[in-house]
């Protein structure tokens, strides 16, 4: 007997919706992850190229990659994949480009770009350097205020050997930066000049980690962290479990600081990225973009002075010299006596870690500390970004469009890629995918087989989707074999895979019986399938035999 307004179909078709719907989104946002090969970089914007080039090659040790220098580059395309979304908000407040700190990188504008690669033993750093043509000088982008607070900033975090001394190296860096007339300057954390904070003696789960801050050349933050320990073990072990891909684990944990600094580091342990709102950051990084949380590392209700001078000593001073307000400068008061405290939490890719960050009120972290700048433009000196690193074998595009979908699927309607053609706001959506990214192929450049486009994070943090084919590809492969760094991308001639590490190190190659990365992927997708078919099974189930109830009663 049927149900009067409700036929039998209706609940036999609501039940095929929900199978389809359950396949396409788990299949979607699976796909994603199996589409990226973790990060490929972390982007700086410097105030000089070559100051900044001398301190992560001469200082830290990293290998600039030659061939993949760019100089005064120009082009619609560019302007509009670097800067598209600050350009629709100038234009939306009637705001000239230039007081929203848009430089003219259009063909015949007024300012161009230039980059340096710079490669660490996991990680890449790209330097960039927005200069005006007419005088070679850098655009005077430069924030009136800079703090790690500040919503949706980015810091690298390098990763000290485990015999090191995180003090004695962060003060050789300074002495070896002073050599070479670069101005680096770590805070301090006591009145005998210590730099690390150790948290042994905090009440937070992060237990055998120390840290110290130093501002680099450019004024951007620079962390570096030593891992020993309890946090070690769950560290490698989280690695182990993803076959995630670094050198932290190997057995070579000393070096001698009268050698290169960089023989000191294992390449970099984490993005740090600050966040708004970690429910939404955790639906962006864990559910589209398919990293693991580590919930036996986390950093819950953290203050102390000298976690607030660690972080904050250079900003304290230049507030106490100009009699500014903690609170209008960006400075939450972490310290033993104030009102704020700091969360983390990590979220582990295949080559390194993003830490997502929260400021605000202690105990209950009910209010956030909301310092944010007005603008959001990457030509801002010591702005950051963290990049993607999507497999070549991928549509880029294709990709782009799938991560504002499952974003949007989240609710994260502002995480939106910027389009390199210039095109009203509500017309973004509506353009072929050819201009979802710009491709730098077919030409002349050093940069050939290069295609990127830019993205606002659920944070407003910049992100990037990176793609390198043909001569680009051959450079960075070239650049990793060299080395010896680790990723899961390359292969490297005669037998020396650039995954491969000593002893205990995560493999990417799988072993006899073991399933390879993309087996893995596919299983996972298999999987996240299977498990939203049976969910949506059991909801067609529960519906049926309410429908069948109703037409006993009915009847």
């Amino acid at each position: 007997m049927q149900t009067a307004g409700t036929p039998n179909g209706v609940h036999a078709k609501l039940c095929v919706f929900f199978l389809a719907l359950s396949i396409h989104t788990s299949a979607a946002d699976h796909q994603i992850a199996s589409n990226i090969y973790g990060f490929h970089h972390i982007g700086i914007t410097t105030s000089d190229l070559e100051i900044s080039r001398k301190f992560y090659v001469d200082v830290l040790g990293g290998s600039l990659i030659g061939g993949l220098s760019g100089r005064n580059i120009q082009g619609n395309e560019e302007m509009y994949v670097l800067f598209q979304k600050e350009v629709l908000e100038a234009r939306s407040k009637n705001v000239s480009l230039s007081d929203a700190r848009v430089p003219n990188v259009a063909n015949g504008g007024n300012v161009g770009l230039s980059l340096h690669f710079v490669l660490f033993d996991n990680l890449v750093i790209e330097l960039l350097e927005f200069n005006e043509t007419s005088r070679s000088q850098a655009y005077g982008a430069n924030y009136a205020h800079m703090s790690v607070a500040y919503i949706n900033t980015v810091i690298p975090s390098f990763w000290v050997k485990d015999d090191v001394d995180l003090d004695d190296f962060v003060k050789r860096l300074e002495s070896v930066s002073r050599e070479r007339q670069i101005n680096v300057k770590a805070n301090r954390v006591s009145t005998d000049s210590t730099v690390a904070v150790s948290f042994e003696k905090l009440q937070v789960n992060l237990q055998g980690m120390s840290v110290a801050h130093v501002n680099g050349p450019s004024g951007e933050l620079i962390e570096f962290v030593k891992i020993t320990g309890e946090s070690r073990s769950k560290f490698k072990s989280a690695f182990a479990d993803r076959k995630a891909v670094t050198k932290g684990f190997s057995s070579d944990t000393s070096c001698s600081l009268d050698d290169s600094l960089g023989d000191c580091l294992y390449g970099l342990h984490h993005i740090g990225v600050t966040s708004d709102d970690f429910t939404a950051s955790l639906k962006f990084y864990r559910d589209v973009m398919g990293g693991t949380v580590l919930t036996s590392l986390t950093g819950n209700n953290l203050y102390a002075d000298e976690v607030y001078k660690s972080l904050f000593q250079q900003e304290l001073e230049d507030t106490f010299r100009d009699s500014t307000d903690l609170t209008a400068a960006g400075i939450p008061d972490i310290s033993n006596t104030g009102t704020e405290k700091y969360d983390a939490v990590f979220v582990l890719f295949s080559n390194t870690i993003v830490r997502l960050g929260r400021f605000s009120s202690r105990p209950s972290g009910d209010l956030l500390f909301n310092a944010r700048h007005l603008s959001s433009s990457p030509a801002y000196v010591s702005s950051g970004h963290l990049t993607f690193w999507v497999k070549s074998t991928t549509d880029l595009n294709q990709l782009i469009q799938d991560v504002e979908t499952a974003s949007r699927k989240q609710g994260l309607s502002q995480v939106q890629g910027n389009r390199a053609k210039d095109v009203p706001a509500n017309e973004l959506n509506t353009l072929p995918l050819s201009d979802y990214s710009y491709s730098i192929s077919g030409t002349s450049s050093s940069l050939d087989g290069i295609s990127y486009t830019y993205m606002k994070g659920p944070s407003g943090e910049q992100l990037e989707f990176f793609q390198v084919k043909d001569k680009a590809e051959d450079a960075f492969r070239n650049a990793f074999c060299k080395r010896g760094a680790v990723s899961t991308a390359y292969s490297c001639p005669n037998g020396d895979d650039a995954t491969d590490e000593p002893n205990d190190e995560p493999n990417d190659e799988p072993k006899e019986g073991e399933e390879s990365e993309e087996e893995g992927n596919t299983n996972t997708v298999i999987l996240a399938v299977m498990c939203s078919l049976a969910f949506s099974l059991c909801v067609c189930v529960l519906v049926s035999l309410c429908y069948f109830h109703q037409d006993k009663q009915k009847g």
